[in-house]
């Protein structure tokens, strides 16, 4: 209870003061005279506090499994476990529209950026909106033709640009209405010199960036990375590898450390449906199948008939455009073959030989000097250098 004193020529002003700044629920604990008139002493009874809500059974020991952080136990053991969480943690919606700046998609090596960005851009063309779609990685060996390989099956140019200088000539050529995917190099967030260039990069393409994070990752080494990168402007966490790690507790250090907006999550190998909106329904889910006995999670996976959200035509991800009558009528050749797995299955779907089953051909893999000539001639038909 806190006591407050009320001052006024009368009785009867002294009173308005009270009920007009404490409501008539006031209560009156004395009054004298002064001299300005008259002195009431009064206070609000403090409204009872509402019982917690009963602690959940099982909950402690779910927490425990996933080795979740002291931290938020207290605010996820109470309630519905997708409510806790959305409750304690913060979740988005991952805008990409031609309004909305560049997305830097970064990360330590291995994390998934680059698969990560083939799964939106190819979210977009499916969508009827053509991304540009940039690598900044010019130090990994292999990374442009990775990246390329799905941009080619998207009828997409791949630009390389790795410098800072070179990024931002290349955005000056962004047509309007065009959302821009940069895949930046791997980076060690505990190297000054690499996130000062992780920095500069994202200066130079005005842009946000999402920290892709694979699960998995033990609690405290989670959190710090996202601190890193949270310190060189990160705003948003991908989770990555979510149908592989058994334990999540890594993510959820890592979006409360920082903290991260929850946007996305990496759920299989595919490239158009690998890649759902990170929901507190889809992490209670994960997290709760992940303590059952197989026989159990296996039932409640999502099958054909009820598969993981995906954004619908004019959602949010896509600023509000839907496709075009005219996209939405156009087949995407490679939907079916960007469904089916990683890189390294990807190739065009056509008639198969007579008695053989219709299966994607394997990508091509030059091993030799002759064979490389030819494709890199053909490769270079799709990856534009910024200059």
């Amino acid at each position: 209870m806190r006591l407050k004193l009320f001052r006024a020529a009368n009785m009867a002003d002294a009173m308005a003061r009270v009920r007009a700044e404490l409501g008539n629920d006031a209560l009156i604990l004395g009054s004298r005279p002064v001299q300005e008139g008259v002195e009431i002493t009064a206070a609000l009874e403090p409204a009872a506090t509402a019982p917690l809500p009963a602690e959940e059974p099982g909950r402690a020991e779910l927490l425990a499994f996933h080795g979740v952080p002291p931290m938020l136990h207290g605010a996820l053991v109470r309630r519905p476990l997708d409510e806790a969480l959305g409750r304690a943690l913060p979740f988005g919606e991952l805008t990409l529209s031609g309004e909305s700046r560049p997305l830097l998609l970064a990360g330590m090596p291995g994390a998934g950026k680059t698969l990560t960005v083939a799964r939106l851009a190819t979210r977009l063309v499916l969508a009827g909106v053509a991304p540009m779609v940039i690598t900044a990685d010019g130090k990994r060996a292999g990374a442009t033709e990775q990246l390329a390989a799905f941009t080619r099956l998207l009828g997409l140019t791949l630009i390389v640009a790795s410098h800072p200088v070179t990024l931002g000539r290349a955005l000056a050529r962004r047509a309007t209405g065009t959302p821009v995917l940069i895949d930046c190099p791997g980076s060690d967030a505990f190297d000054r010199g690499q996130m000062e260039e992780l920095r500069a990069l994202a200066a130079a393409a005005d842009g946000t960036i999402a920290l892709v994070l694979p699960a998995g990752l033990q609690v405290e080494e989670a959190a710090d990375l996202a601190r890193a990168y949270a310190a060189q402007g990160a705003q948003w966490l991908v989770g990555t590898r979510l149908d592989l790690a058994r334990r999540f507790g890594g993510l959820l250090a890592a979006a409360a450390a920082a903290p991260l907006t929850l946007v996305e999550a990496g759920i299989g190998p595919g490239a158009a449906d690998g890649l759902v909106p990170l929901t507190p329904r889809e992490l209670a889910r994960r997290m709760e199948e992940r303590l059952m006995p197989a026989p159990a999670a296996a039932a409640r996976r999502p099958t054909r008939a009820d598969p993981p959200a995906a954004p619908p035509s004019g959602s949010s991800m896509l600023g509000g455009m839907g496709p075009s009558p005219a996209a939405a009528a156009r087949p995407v050749p490679w939907a079916s073959t960007l469904r089916s797995g990683s890189a390294d299955r990807l190739a065009p779907t056509g008639s198969p030989p007579s008695g053989q089953p219709n299966r994607p051909a394997p990508a091509e893999r030059p091993t030799q000097a002759s064979t490389l000539r030819p494709a890199a001639a053909r490769m270079s038909q799709d990856i534009r250098h910024a200059e």
